[in-house]
């Protein structure tokens, strides 16, 4: 019985660390989107629709950078991805 408790308590902890994992790469990004660091950010942004491909603010913020970068090709794809 202790043996059964203990995979699923693993498990339970498996899954919210990867839940956590995600949502942590968005903070990361956004704020280091705020602080000008654009090709960080960028890079945490597309990590993070790795791990969530329906996140849409990940999309938008890539979006900006985009813009800022005028690369309105790319821009428009992101906002078309939302």
């Amino acid at each position: 019985m202790q043996k059964i408790i203990k995979y699923f308590l693993i498990i339970f902890i498996l899954f919210n660390a990867q839940a956590f994992a995600k949502e942590n790469f968005f903070q990361e990004a956004k704020i280091l989107f705020e602080e000008g660091k654009i090709e960080e950010s960028k890079f945490l942004f597309q990590r993070n629709i790795v791990f969530n491909p329906k996140d849409s603010k990940s999309y938008l913020y890539l979006a900006k950078i985009f813009n800022i970068k005028e690369n309105t090709e790319e821009e428009n794809i992101n906002l078309n991805m939302m």
